[in-house]
């Protein structure tokens, strides 16, 4: 089915099965869609510009046919836009009962924002009772909305948005929940212009979000400005974006909530106010091997403790580094967090257990989590902790220490240098004249 606009030109009217006035498009566009829905097909927008007064519905299939794709010109070249005014969303897929395969593709949304549209751009969502799967955007430039650019609903699965621009949203350049999605090359500038969300919201699990570029609004005169966060995202991976011009905002990047198996790895932070801030509570995962440059006040804002391995960053600021592995616990009891692990003598795998041995060689770190016995739980091995156990009664601990495994198990005491070659693993932030839980630099453990 081929819809051409109001300015397309003659040739394209004539032989085009829908043709639009530039009043209501979104009729002929939708009556178009309908006419394909059920076997699946592909909808051609002509060049030009296509005016809409009401949301145009989307389709995909129930089963594992083809759904609806609604392809454009190009680019600049076929252009949906909403009247002034408007507050219906512009594109939507919202199925009554559950559906695969639409595909979207070459053309613009311009969400006329600078007239008072204010709807999303694309919303994708569940509220009538389907789940929506497997997805298409490709090659797609979504501009002045005056909702969320790219709105992608909780119960989704297998969507791939591939070189696309968002930008110009009064609020996130790109919402994206569910599982399984594919997001690369893609563009996502001057989110969040209400200044009351995220430029761009992740909260989806095994996701690839590679390659792509964030992009902040930089010198806004108001302050406020967020950029993307990543909410309990599991089994993802984050590699080789560029977070940048955050200038006046909080930072460029959040991380919190459980992040298991997720890798964020070989992304560049350059340019914001803030570069990284990862929140307490923060669970699993791996943020190493990222480069920070000129972030004018901090590249790794750390909260606290957490389970999050942070290591083989570069930055021209100091960095907070945490490595954490997850381990068995053979002990024999239950570990609890902040008690001192060694590495099990002679282990069948990655084996931690406690010590009664002062100074022992085998020392590794500390549970950073409760772990029972046998179970497997987070070990950390290098970083800060504000949780270390320690007994300063015997020898008081100063700040600057070092620390060792002690005759008491799950404890540290002050290593001593002369004599009995005690073996170091972590650096005492604190003092200590008690036993007591102190601030700690977790190190390489080292004969000191």
């Amino acid at each position: 089915m081929v819809v051409a606009a109001l300015d397309a030109p003659p040739v394209v009217k004539g032989s085009a099965d829908y043709v639009c006035d530039g009043t209501d498009d979104d009729v002929q566009i939708q009556e178009a869609i309908d006419a394909v829905k059920d076997d699946g097909g592909k909808v051609q927008l002509s060049g030009g510009t296509f005016t809409t007064s009401a949301t145009i519905i989307l389709h995909g299939t129930p089963d594992s046919g083809e759904g609806v794709h609604l392809a454009g010109a190009g680019l600049g070249m076929t252009v949906i836009t909403p009247t002034d005014s408007s507050s219906h969303d512009i594109l939507e897929w919202s199925p009554t009962s559950d559906e695969f395969f639409v595909q979207l593709s070459d053309f613009t949304v311009n969400g006329n924002r600078g007239n008072s549209a204010t709807g999303d751009g694309i919303l994708v969502t569940n509220a009538d009772g389907g789940a929506v799967n497997d997805m298409q955007i490709h090659n797609l430039f979504v501009i002045n909305s005056g909702g969320v650019g790219i709105n992608i609903a909780t119960t989704s699965w297998g969507f791939r948005i591939i070189n696309c621009i968002s930008e110009f949203c009064d609020d996130s350049t790109l919402i994206l929940r569910g599982s399984q999605h594919y997001i690369t090359n893609c563009f996502f500038a001057y989110g969040n212009l209400s200044l009351n969300s995220y430029s761009l919201l992740v909260q989806a699990d095994q996701i690839q979000f590679i390659g792509n570029t964030v992009y902040g609004r930089g010198d806004h005169p108001e302050p406020g400005e967020w950029g993307m966060r990543m909410d309990g995202i599991q089994n993802s991976q984050i590699t080789g974006n560029n977070f940048r011009n955050f200038f006046t905002g909080k930072y460029a990047l959040e991380i919190k909530g459980t992040c298991t198996g997720t890798a964020i790895v070989g992304n560049t932070f350059t340019g914001n106010t803030h570069g990284v801030k990862i929140r307490t509570g923060t669970l699993g995962g791996l943020f190493s091997n990222n480069t920070f440059d000129s972030n004018t006040t901090v590249d790794i804002l750390h909260e606290g403790v957490d389970q999050l391995s942070i290591y083989n960053n570069l930055g021209d600021k100091p960095l907070t580094e945490q490595k954490l592995e997850t381990m068995t616990n053979t002990s024999g009891g239950a570990l609890a967090a902040g008690d001192v692990v060694t590495l099990k003598a002679a282990a069948a795998g990655t084996e931690v257990t406690t010590t009664t041995t002062a100074g022992d060689d085998l020392v590794y770190g500390m549970a950073a989590e409760s772990i029972a016995d046998t179970a497997d739980g987070k070990i950390l091995t290098r970083g800060k902790t504000t949780a270390l156990k320690v007994d300063g009664s015997g020898t008081a601990i100063a700040v600057g220490d070092f620390l060792c495994a002690s005759t008491t198990a799950g404890v540290a005491i002050k290593a001593v240098a002369a004599g009995d070659d005690d073996m170091a693993f972590a650096v005492a932030l604190a003092a200590a004249s008690t036993a007591t839980t102190i601030d700690a630099l977790l190190i390489t453990p080292r004969k000191i």
